[in-house]
């Protein structure tokens, strides 16, 4: 990760949150990173797709995908602040707080920089530790009551805690 980030001056992140149908709709035992798909929810830190992505495990051709480490959230904050200021600390509609996940990059209002979803829909599980057994979720969240909770939002929970509101972002790095 370090030699790659250091080569190509950074990373990538998902534009959208990660799902389990390929590009045709077809169920995957991988995660993709497509618009106008349901995104995975209901997911434990310690299920076994996300525990392969918290190890880096996940390879295709020249790109290894991690689950997003809590630095580069922030730093995708801040990529985003330049265009959006403010956009930390906002909860007034920037994402989806209807109370029901919907499908990721479905709606135009909720991509900044264009990248979908982080400030409301799924919270987004990440490599941050919060103590032991817990990881942390950042992000908006679609069941908050309407009010929205901001891109900076974090939470720690148990690595067994699954909510229908809650998935995963990927991140990426060129090999």
């Amino acid at each position: 990760m370090y030699e790659s980030v250091k080569k190509y001056h950074g990373f990538y992140i998902g534009r959208y949150e990660a799902t389990m149908k390929g590009p045709d709709g077809s169920p995957s035992s991988l995660p993709f990173i497509i618009a106008n798909s349901s995104p995975v929810t209901s997911i434990a830190f310690n299920n076994r797709v996300v525990s392969l992505l918290a190890s880096r495990c996940i390879t295709k051709d020249d790109v290894v995908s991690t689950l997003c480490y809590g630095v580069q959230w922030d730093q995708t904050v801040r990529f985003i602040e330049k265009n959006y200021p403010g956009i930390s600390k906002d909860s007034t509609g920037k994402g989806n707080y209807s109370g029901t996940v919907i499908k990721t990059g479905s709606n135009e209002a909720y991509a900044q920089n264009n990248i979908y979803d982080m400030c409301g829909n799924a919270m987004e599980w990440t490599m941050e530790a919060y103590g032991s057994g817990t990881r942390v979720a950042r992000g908006g969240y679609c069941k908050s009551n309407g009010i929205g909770t901001p891109i900076s939002n974090r939470v720690g929970l148990s690595t067994t805690s699954t909510d229908n509101a809650l998935g995963y972002r990927v991140a990426l790095y060129i090999k």
